[in-house]
This record gives structure tokens, C-alpha cells and sequence, in this order.
């Protein structure tokens, strides 16, 4: 396997956690290897960022009525 691949196989794992990231559901280990990813991975930095952009539009809307 290369590097390439290899680095790709694990921004795919680590990416595949974003939501829970954004939703402050990443525990221990998990989440330790996702702020590190962050801190070396503009792509994903700008992902995060966007969701929470986002999440913020999302719970400014108002409630649709039953």
C-alpha cells in the first residue's frame, strides 16, 4: 500500500466522524485523532467549519408547526 493510499484510507475514516465531531459525540482516541487530523488538514479544518456554519443557520431558523 502506499503512502498516498494509505493517508487517504485514513482521511476517509476520520472524515466519515465529522458529524459526530460536530455534535460533540467523539470520545478518548477518537477524538484525539480527529483534532490531530484538524490541525495538519485544511480540507477537512474548512469542512468543520462549515458545518458549524451550518448547524448555526439550522437552529435559527424557526419551527415549522405541527
Amino acid at each position: 500500500m502506499s503512502i498516498r493510499s494509505l493517508f487517504a484510507s485514513k482521511h476517509r475514516r476520520l472524515e466519515a466522524n465529522l458529524d459526530a465531531y460536530l455534535d460533540d459525540a467523539l470520545e478518548g482516541h477518537e477524538m484525539e485523532r480527529f483534532l490531530a487530523h484538524l490541525a495538519v488538514c485544511d480540507a477537512c479544518a474548512r469542512r468543520v467549519e462549515d458545518g458549524r456554519r451550518l448547524k448555526t443557520l439550522f437552529a435559527s431558523l424557526p419551527e415549522l408547526p405541527a
